[in-house]
């Protein structure tokens, strides 16, 4: 479409066609210029809160959210009136050693207590100390013997639960919990086993060690995988990783009980099936990323949590897009009032439905207020939203379905965290035991399990060819 001027059409009429062509192209380039500039401003000005960016992304002069007090508290710590928390006392019967002391004179008139004097209770204080940790060596010595018919010679071999490697189960699970549940890179772990236990190992047996782990926790991974299929609600996120310095992703699928992780080389809808398949039937909590629509929208809750951060963006935006920002935050905002109502039993699932209705009708019209702006970032978010609106409110009605994917972006945050520590991982080994620590971590906190246990357990069983262990839950492998 021609640009002119805001010049009357007789003075406008009066020009040589060529300045006419000259200033409709200068119109045309500032116009383009502007719009890049605007969107060159959404991206610089993007965040935690208007965007998927991380807070630890966020610059150090962004003030920080403003947060309403709970319960009326003004200041920081515990507050007047509140009750104190101790340290609860160990049972009697746990307690190794047990000392009693008694008063040698009257704290009132200072004369001396007779042996068989009245006692009037004891208070108990206790004192938790660790143990000297002590590194035990156990010398296996392989003898030899010559036959005396035939002279050959038959040497000694270790028993079936000895490991041929130069540390026992607990030493490698201790080294394994170091690297990959706390994050410590190998020559931190090297001196830290050095300092504490007394342990000298370097770090190319930590690799070795990593690599035995990786694979001796393949099988109950891919047991974790195989259960979360069968479950009724999943949540998934991903993250990117770096991969000898290649862009890969990180993805995460989680229920209460159980979180399985994944290093691909793609983010594309075909990973995504690889691991869910045809199996998978239930509800998947996700944000509004395409590779999820393996799983169709009647069975998919997408995360609410983005779409306040969309909206906000929205409000950023200023003049229409603020307006219709702001009627969506607010329809969010009771939302979720709604959830945390219906969450603590304050209200019935029949009325939650009904108050959810009315919610839902004014978002809709909210995100329809703007659908036909054309060429319009704002236009284009809603008309994208609306297209997955269903998917929105699958939580309503579904039980154990949220309306964020909060479950999986928290069990994401353990890996990007080692992800900052170790720049990623170098190859496909490493990979290997990052996913496989990441799961095998992951779901023994979700099911209150000692980690370094089932890792003892796991290199044990390793050793002597014995059952794995199961990271199921107990009522699951008993099925």
């Amino acid at each position: 479409m021609k640009q002119q001027l805001p010049l009357p059409e007789e003075t406008w009429s009066k020009l040589p066609p060529e300045v006419q062509v000259l200033i409709n192209t200068l119109l045309a380039t500032i116009h383009r210029l502007e719009k890049r500039v605007e969107d060159l401003e959404a991206q610089v000005n993007k965040n935690s809160r208007n965007s998927s960016k991380p807070p630890s992304s966020d610059a150090p002069w962004l003030p920080p959210v403003k947060r309403k007090p709970r319960g009326g508290r003004r200041n920081q710590g515990g507050q007047a009136g509140h009750e104190g928390h101790f340290r609860a006392l160990a049972p009697v019967e746990s307690v190794d050693h047990l000392i009693e002391h008694y008063p040698g004179v009257c704290d009132h008139c200072g004369d001396g207590f007779k042996d068989d004097a009245e006692l009037d209770g004891f208070g108990r204080h206790q004192v938790s100390e660790l143990r000297p940790i002590v590194v035990e060596v156990t010398e296996h010595r392989l003898h030899g013997r010559r036959c005396d018919s035939c002279h050959n010679t038959t040497r000694a071999t270790l028993p079936a639960a000895v490991s041929y490697s130069s540390f026992g189960p607990r030493a490698q699970a201790t080294i394994a919990m170091l690297t990959g549940r706390y994050r410590i890179s190998r020559r931190e772990a090297s001196q830290l086993a050095s300092d504490l236990f007394g342990l000298h190992v370097s770090t190319g047996a930590i690799i070795t060690i990593e690599q035995k782990m990786a694979a001796a926790l393949t099988g109950p991974c891919n047991d974790v995988l195989e259960s979360l299929r069968r479950q009724p609600v999943l949540n998934a996120d991903e993250t990117p990783w770096s991969v000898a310095g290649g862009l890969h992703w990180l993805w995460t699928f989680v229920s209460p009980s159980l979180a399985y992780f994944r290093i691909t080389s793609t983010r594309s809808t075909a990973e995504v099936w690889s691991m869910l398949g045809t199996k998978f039937l239930g509800f998947l909590g996700c944000d509004r990323y395409t590779a999820y629509s393996v799983v169709p929208l009647e069975r998919r809750g997408s995360c609410h949590a983005h779409l306040i951060r969309n909206f906000q963006d929205m409000v950023e935006r200023k003049g229409e897009s603020k307006r219709v920002g702001d009627l969506a935050l607010a329809v969010e905002k009771q939302v979720f009032k709604l959830w945390y109502k219906r969450q603590n039993n304050d209200i019935s699932q029949e009325i939650f439905e009904t108050r959810m209705e009315p919610l839902k009708e004014r978002l809709r019209a909210a995100l329809l207020s703007v659908k036909t702006l054309p060429q319009h970032r704002t236009s284009f978010k809603c008309n994208g939203i609306l297209k997955m609106w269903d998917s929105l409110w699958n939580f309503v009605t579904v039980p154990g379905l949220e309306p964020t994917n909060n479950a999986s972006e928290q069990a994401l945050r353990k890996a990007v965290l080692w992800r900052k520590g170790s720049f990623g991982s170098q190859s496909s080994a490493g990979n290997e035991y990052v996913q496989n620590m990441l799961t095998a971590a992951e779901t023994c906190r979700r099911q209150g399990r000692h980690l370094l246990q089932f890792l003892c357990d796991t290199v044990s069983s390793a050793i002597t060819g014995e059952r794995q262990p199961s990271l199921l839950p107990a009522d699951a492998c008993t099925e």
